[in-house]
């Protein structure tokens, strides 16, 4: 794990606790909480993305094979997300990294980075 930049706090947490992975039909519900919690601390109305209608139908665009949905544990609470979003209309192999949100909580703990790195793995797996 990365260290933290200065002015951070360490968590006791080690790395090894929090498990990466991809969201199953069944943690729809909680996927659809964490895209809440992010827009909600984001402040910015989404309606301009169509953000209630991607509520609505996950994993809708985030849904395999072209894109995916990841969640990071710490035991078993839900950390945090990340989503890839396939832009093969607008170039082939082209993607975009949508929803990164790791919850107050658990930030500063090396999650956020831990999400980048699997879905970028996620993305060249993906092609």
């Amino acid at each position: 794990m990365a260290h933290p930049g200065p002015g951070s706090r360490m968590s006791d947490t080690p790395a090894s606790a929090i498990v990466v992975a991809p969201a199953t039909g069944a943690a729809v519900g909680e996927v659809r909480h964490l895209f809440l919690e992010y827009a909600e601390w984001l402040n910015v109305d989404l309606g301009f993305q169509g953000f209630r209608d991607e509520l609505e139908s996950l994993p809708g665009i985030y849904g395999r094979p072209e894109g995916e949905i990841l969640l990071a544990s710490c035991g078993d609470r839900v950390a945090g997300c990340v989503a890839l979003k396939s832009l093969d209309h607008i170039r082939p192999r082209a993607c975009e990294m949508k929803r990164l949100w790791v919850r107050p909580e658990f930030q500063r703990m090396g999650i956020g980075e831990l999400l980048v790195a699997a879905i970028v793995d996620a993305a060249t797996e993906t092609g």
